[in-house]
């Protein structure tokens, strides 16, 4: 009988244990969903809402938002907004567990201090206080401006951000993050009609408003397991949020470039897909669409860029980055052959469901378990699927003829 490799039998130890945590983390996710929907009514005490009602439901939401103190930061030096951040920081580092995905707290309240393009530019924070002084949810975005390019300005007036988006998941059954999405964006179209000269009404301004998605089936086991359990979020399911608010996936190869220069140890994320949707105006005589099919090349290269000099801070020369170089080779193709960034139809997602969790629980139980295929082995390796195989929960019938990818069962 083969002796059991103790550095292996360890690893195993470790990744079972990390499954199960992950599995609980989400059960205590659904029993919060549960009793925030059971207390909606306890903060309406007066009110005469039917809570099975939705529309009823709908405008108890809008009331209890009217609650909150909203508070829009792009200056830290105050400080009062770097107090709000600083307890905000709290509930941003459970909901991003992974350090590749998280920045410290002295790099966000360096919010706006350093140039890092040559675009008018403002980041904000939207952070939701509720009245017992506690932070219940955040939006993290940056804006920038076309009105210095004017390639760029004949298709688009700007583009928006969304890099960190988070709510405290006791409170994901009240309708906060449709509540900093739209702050966002009314503050976006604000900032960039300024940019533009006096008298530019922010209700002729188009946005594109952009965001990165996890692309889950390109993440390693163990990032699923630790994202799961920190984010007490189904990394599969959460992009059904976007997908349902109308954004779409970006059909080009996305590299997020390095935080910091790779000679200190910065790695770009690889795991990502680019998501938007327009933000058309209501004055606009343009015709941009709210569920775009396609971006213009010079918007999309000038969000790439601009958005890619946000993320290294300027700490180093992105032009010279070997993944910026073949993002803007990539685009320089598109741009000549006279096309457009293609945006997919749908923003595809699936539920982690119980046959998920099954392929895990058989690899970490397999014999060919290693700490080392356990941390590089996706899940779409491990599943054998190169795409979300469902974008939307279907009947059974339905979805028990659908074929299926090969050699395994989703339900």
């Amino acid at each position: 009988m083969a002796k059991k490799d103790p550095e292996t039998e360890q690893a195993r130890t470790e990744a079972r244990e990390q499954l199960e945590n992950a599995r609980l983390a989400m059960a205590e996710m659904k029993q919060q969903l549960t009793q925030a929907k059971l207390e909606v009514a306890t903060l309406f005490p007066d009110s005469s809402y039917d809570f099975t009602n939705r529309k009823d439901m709908a405008q108890a939401k809008l009331e209890y938002q009217s609650t909150l103190k909203v508070h829009v930061i792009s200056d830290c030096s105050d400080p009062k907004n770097a107090d709000i951040m600083r307890r905000m920081y709290g509930l941003y580092e459970k909901v991003f567990p992974l350090e590749e995905e998280r920045e410290e707290l002295d790099k966000l309240l360096k919010i706006n201090t350093v140039k890092t393009s040559a675009a008018p530019s403002l980041e904000q924070w939207i952070v939701l206080e509720d009245r017992n002084g506690e932070i219940v949810g955040a939006r993290n975005v940056m804006n920038l401006s076309a009105a210095d390019d004017p390639k760029v300005a004949k298709d688009i007036d700007g583009t928006q951000s969304l890099v960190y988006s988070f709510v405290d998941p006791r409170f994901r059954s009240l309708g906060l993050g449709d509540m900093t999405l739209r702050i966002a964006e009314e503050e976006g179209r604000r900032f960039v009609a300024g940019t533009f000269g006096k008298g530019r009404d922010p209700d002729t301004i188009d946005l594109i408003q952009v965001a990165e998605q996890n692309a889950p089936l390109n993440m390693a086991v163990e990032s699923i397991l630790v994202d799961t359990e920190g984010a007490k979020t189904d990394q599969f399911w959460r992009r059904h949020y976007y997908e349902s608010m109308g954004f779409r996936e970006v059909d080009f190869n996305y590299v997020q470039l390095p935080l910091e220069p790779r000679e200190d140890g910065g790695c770009p994320c690889e795991d990502l897909n680019l998501i938007a949707r327009g933000a058309p105006g209501a004055k606009s005589d343009r015709g941009i669409e709210r569920n775009l099919t396609q971006i213009p090349v010079e918007a999309a290269a000038f969000h790439m860029y601009h958005f890619s000099a946000y993320v290294a801070a300027g700490a180093y020369d992105i032009e010279a980055d070997p993944d910026w170089i073949k993002q803007a080779a990539a685009l320089d193709d598109i741009r000549q052959s006279g096309g457009a960034v293609g945006v997919k139809p749908k923003l595809d997602f699936m539920a982690l469901k119980e046959q998920t969790w099954d392929y895990m629980e058989k690899f970490i139980n397999g014999k060919h378990f290693s700490k080392d295929a356990y941390e590089g082995t996706s899940i779409g390796e491990l599943m054998g699927v190169d795409k979300i195989p469902v974008f939307q929960q279907k009947a059974e019938a339905t979805r028990a003829a659908a074929p299926k990818p090969k050699g395994q069962s989703l339900g």
